[in-house]
């Protein structure tokens, strides 16, 4: 694992779930809608726990994000662009079990404006803001790996970045 690994799968996330979101956002029906909200209400929920101090819910929380990020990309048309999609969020979600503490509310502002342009179907809205998203999570994971290089207690200062 190494920054320049990590900027290569964030390129190729980018990459494959942007095109599977635009996708998603053309052919979506009211399933689709229900499907990334329900899984958005669920990722609100841990976040909510992440931002009062809960670290138990940290692998939930993950999860929540890895399901909203499937939901947001689930009517897309592809199997294949789906099961990819899932092997390269599975990658990158290695860096961030190592090295990514929770973004707070930054991330969870760009959960929100991410659900609200699908569903108002502004797919160039949506790319800004996942390609934005994705950016900052890498940004943010790179400190932390740079600070645990140096031997820096990283947990309580980025946390909620």
């Amino acid at each position: 694992m190494s920054p320049e690994g990590l900027r290569e799968i964030a390129d190729l996330r980018v990459l494959l779930e942007g095109h599977a979101l635009r996708q998603s956002i053309a052919r979506g029906d009211t399933d689709w809608e229900a499907g990334a909200v329900s899984a958005h209400h669920k990722l609100h929920r841990m976040e909510e726990r992440m931002k009062a101090g809960d670290a138990s819910a940290r692998e939930a929380w993950k999860r929540a994000d890895s399901g909203f990020h499937k939901a947001l990309v689930a009517a897309c048309g592809s199997p294949e662009l789906m099961a990819l999609h899932m092997t390269v969020f599975d990658k990158y979600l290695r860096y961030q079990m190592l090295f990514l503490t929770y973004r707070g509310e930054t991330a969870a502002a760009e959960h929100r404006a991410l659900l609200e342009a699908a569903l108002e179907r502004d797919t160039a809205r949506a790319e800004t803001i996942l390609r934005d998203h994705i950016e900052g999570g890498v940004v943010h994971c790179l400190t932390s790996f740079r600070a645990a290089a140096a031997g820096q207690d990283v947990q309580n200062g980025l946390e909620n970045r």
